[in-house]
Order: C-alpha cells, then structure tokens, then sequence
C-alpha cells in the first residue's frame, strides 16, 4: 500500500469547529461541503459515508487543485474533507483541523506493478528516506533482493 491516510476536516480558522480535536461526521451535516471533482472516488466515500446517516450534504464547490479547495475554505465557502496528510503542513492560525471520527473515512492508495517497478519504487523511498526527495506519505518498501 502506498498511502494509509484517513480524511480530516477542514474549516475555516474562525469557525465553530475551531478547537475541535475531532469531529463526528453526523455533526457536519448541515455544512456546506467542498469536494473534489466529480471523478474523485473519494467524493463517493464521503457522500457514501453521509448517506448512511441519512444526509445528503450540501455542495458549495469542486475542485481538482487541493491549493484551490484550501482558498475556498479559507474564504468561508465552505468545509473541506481533506485526507490528514495534505493538512499537516497548514498554518494554524488559517484553519481550523480536526480528526473526522464515526465513521473514519480511509484514504488508501495501493499499486500493483512489476518487479521492476516495485524496485523503482523502493529506490524512491530510499533516496526520500536519506533526505534527497519530500516527503510523500508513503509506507516502506519491501526489501527489493533481484531484480527483473
């Protein structure tokens, strides 16, 4: 698996979810949510999720661009379920971040691939894991012992 993230909210610095650890995605049903693009099979998780507590949310916006979903959150459009690993980096006075709790929503990105890639990949992490790449939220490789 690549990633193993799971989603957390998003809002606006000044919000009533300032100050808030964490969040029950039951409490945010009469928000106004940003998505992501129709695309996104995220988007169908979270709606998904609100569904089965008998809510369909309310859409302010979509966006492909995770810079452009954080401007309309920060400008009071709307709310955001973001996974957690796009939200550390974020300026604590901008936003207000919380843990999305009963349901989590997980964020899981896995690839299937050669050999050959899997060894490419692994040399990735490596380099990542002397300091020579950003960080991308993924989890160690398998030891890569032949190649193909």
């Amino acid at each position: 698996m690549l990633i193993d993230d799971r989603l957390a909210l998003l809002a606006p610095a000044r919000s009533r979810w300032a100050g808030r650890s964490a969040v029950r995605l039951a409490e945010l049903a009469d928000e106004s949510l940003i998505l992501f693009l129709s695309s996104y099979m995220l988007n169908e998780r979270i709606l998904d999720a609100c569904r089965q507590l008998g809510f369909t949310p309310a859409i302010a916006g979509r966006s492909g661009q995770i810079g452009f979903i954080l401007e309309l959150v920060r400008s009071g459009v709307g709310i955001a379920l973001l996974p957690s690993s796009e939200l550390r980096d974020l300026v604590p006075q901008a936003f207000a971040v919380a843990a999305l709790i009963e349901p989590e929503i997980p964020w899981r990105i896995d690839l299937a691939c050669s050999r050959r890639c899997s060894c490419w990949i692994e040399r990735l992490r490596t380099r990542h894991d002397a300091g020579a790449m950003p960080s991308t939220g993924m989890r160690q490789a398998q030891p890569c012992s032949a190649r193909s």
